[in-house]
């Protein structure tokens, strides 16, 4: 299926970080054709699910002490975010300290009955989560893991991530 995944993360603390805004948000982007959604947090993927169809991806940021990784870090987001009806769950995909490995990640997501998504930040991390299982890999943390945040996309690893699921 082609189309559009929409994002319906607000920032923390905005006045659209409301269950309800962000469930509105998401169902106006699946009646303008949106394939899929993209929510974070327990509370909001609560809200969102009841009222859509399309599959949603669901996600837990966290910041942690002893780690850079926010996205889905533990294994008990995973269980929250399959109880919680995510029909995909993003976790971080690099290759960064963490609390449980990727491939421990990618393994309970799957014993859920659930598709792994892995958002990467460079092809190498791409590749070792899709040899890991993941059915899913984004750009989603291309320039966020280094000093200085890209004011572009990494489209040169979106054609080397498209070259790559062609082969």
């Amino acid at each position: 299926m082609a189309g559009l995944i929409v994002s319906c993360q607000p920032v923390p603390g905005s006045p659209l970080d409301n269950p309800a805004i962000v469930a509105a948000m998401a169902l106006a982007a699946e009646q303008a054709g949106a394939v899929a959604l993209r929510i974070e947090g327990l509370a909001n993927l609560q809200a969102v699910r009841p009222l859509v169809t399309v599959p949603v991806i669901g996600l837990i940021k966290r910041d942690l002490p002893d780690s850079p990784v926010r996205i889905t870090p533990w294994l008990e987001d995973i269980d929250a975010l399959a109880q919680g009806g995510a029909d995909i769950i993003a976790i971080d995909g690099t290759q960064r300290q963490r609390p449980a490995s990727v491939s421990a990640l990618l393994a309970e997501i799957h014993r859920l009955g659930k598709v792994a998504m892995a958002d990467c930040s460079s092809l190498d991390d791409a590749l070792e989560c899709w040899q890991l299982g993941a059915e899913i890999v984004g750009t989603t943390l291309s320039g966020y893991t280094a000093e200085e945040t890209p004011d572009e996309p990494d489209l040169a690893l979106v054609q080397c991530l498209s070259a790559a699921a062609a082969e």
